[in-house]
């Protein structure tokens, strides 16, 4: 009796849509499951054309929110997991695309430590880090269940872990709402769209040979998507109004009510139009803000040396033994600064005059030297005269009066 080989990745495949008569461009399906869409019915080299193009969308807005992270100034767990958000995109493109296994590995393992890093976003409620070990813990534990699932193909033990790391992503934050109506609002229209977003999902699987043609699949990764802006641009609101404590950050809803949107008063940002739908940059906000409520002393301060400005713990490092201060500091720092470098105003009077340009400390140096250098040349411009024009004779008019000037003049 022959025996046959077993072919790799041999195991049961879960079928929701109907077979294709043939195998396209990738080959047989090698994947634990095959989703509700006829394979190939459109291109010979996309098996689940819909379902994989409509991933476009979440990879587009994991990138969105990549950026206005970093826009904001805010920590590396809120650019990390809208990058993961990108990557749960692409690679539930290949896996639509092809229905094979390895590329059904690049859809969930991302989708694992995105969770964790939301997870952790949703425990972190301080301004200093209070569990610095957490996020170690957690790339350990997840490259250890890729491992795992990678070699015996975890696929119920996957959906378990996935929904208990939804548990903290969706309660936690909730400690916020009470005291903030529109937090709550965007939370509750987040929780909302995911639900609808996850009856899709099923109800295209339990009646997928009656709407097959809805591609309510397609509706599960656009609802994601939607989710995943609501809930991350309110975690960012939470990080700069809630800890940080920003000024003059607010929660707008746009669209129906359905997008949650950080704005910043005009007093302390500006508007940066390249980087989003309305997108403001706190650092800039905050640098800015520090700025105008030091300009009245800095005119009296003396230059500060590198070695003079406050090291803070908080912020990107600038080499040497200490931190670069960053913008949310500077605030706190402004009273260290007086206290330091003030100078009574009757030594002013032995001293020369020295440009605007060069009062200013090296803190401010990018927008406070520009800044100052154009102030001091408006201020030392010559000024003409305004004088108000002469008086016409009466009964005559200026024009002709002008023109007999001009004849004068000529004569001369």
């Amino acid at each position: 009796m022959a025996v046959t080989e077993r072919p790799p990745h041999a195991h049961s495949i879960k079928r929701f849509g109907p077979v294709a008569d043939y195998a396209g461009y990738w080959g047989p399906v090698t994947a634990s499951v095959d989703w509700c869409e006829t394979n190939y019915a459109v291109s010979h080299y996309v098996a689940e054309f819909f379902n994989s193009t409509s991933n476009a969308i979440t990879i587009g807005v994991g990138i969105m929110l990549f950026r206005r992270a970093r826009v904001l100034g805010l920590e590396r767990r809120f650019q990390l997991a809208p990058l993961f958000l990108s990557l749960v995109g692409l690679g539930s493109l290949c896996f639509h695309g092809t229905l094979l296994y390895e590329a059904q590995l690049l859809d969930e393992l991302p989708m694992i430590f995105m969770a964790q890093i939301m997870c952790y976003i949703a425990i972190e409620k301080w301004p200093q880090n209070r569990y610095p070990w957490l996020p170690v813990t957690m790339w350990i534990a997840g490259f250890a269940y890729a491992f795992a699932h990678v070699y015996f193909r975890l696929v119920v033990t996957f959906h378990i872990l996935f929904g208990a790391l939804m548990a903290p992503i969706l309660v936690l934050p909730l400690t916020f709402t009470k005291s903030d109506p529109i937090l709550k609002r965007a939370f509750v229209v987040g929780f909302a769209t995911l639900m609808a977003s996850f009856t899709a999902w099923e109800l295209d699987q339990i009646f997928c040979h009656h709407i097959e043609q809805l591609y309510l699949h397609c509706f599960w990764h656009i609802g994601t998507s939607i989710a995943g802006i609501q809930w991350l641009e309110a975690m960012m609101y939470i990080r700069l109004k809630h800890i940080h404590h920003v000024p003059g950050v607010r929660l707008h809803t746009r669209i129906f009510g359905i997008f949650p949107v950080i704005h910043f008063s005009a007093k302390s940002a500006r508007h940066i139009g390249s980087a989003g739908c309305v997108t403001l940059s706190a650092a800039t906000a905050a640098a800015v803000a520090a700025c105008a409520a030091a300009a009245a002393t800095i005119d009296i301060a003396e230059p500060l040396a590198e070695s003079q400005l406050p090291t803070t713990t908080h912020g990107t490092s600038s080499g040497g033994g200490g931190r670069r201060p960053s913008a949310l500091d500077l605030s706190t720092m402004r009273p260290q600064l007086q206290q330091q470098h003030h100078q009574p105003l009757s030594a002013l009077a032995s001293q020369p005059a020295r440009p605007l340009s060069a009062a200013g400390p090296k803190l401010f140096s990018p927008v406070w030297v520009s800044f100052s250098e154009a102030l001091s040349q408006a201020i030392s411009r010559p000024q003409t005269p305004i004088t108000a024009p002469p008086t016409p004779i009466d009964g005559e008019r200026p024009s002709l009066r002008l023109r007999e000037r001009r004849a004068d003049r000529s004569g001369m």
